[in-house]
């Protein structure tokens, strides 16, 4: 990806395998995007994938 984007968190299947990493442009409008976990690895996208928090608890915080 051309800018600088940032990950936000993981979407999984029900077995725990991640389905695709979500993104945001810092700055930007706080919507995110779906992108494959190649594409995260393979652009380096920070921070590193096994950081990112699952979608649940990434909604569950920006709610408290």
């Amino acid at each position: 990806m051309a800018r600088s984007y940032r990950g936000a968190y993981v979407k999984r299947y029900s077995n725990g395998q991640i389905q695709n990493v979500h993104v945001v442009m810092p700055g930007g409008t706080g919507i995110s995007t779906p992108i494959s976990v190649f594409d995260y690895q393979a652009r380096e996208i920070q921070p590193p994938i096994d950081r990112l928090p699952d979608a649940e608890e990434y909604f569950a915080k920006a709610i408290e």
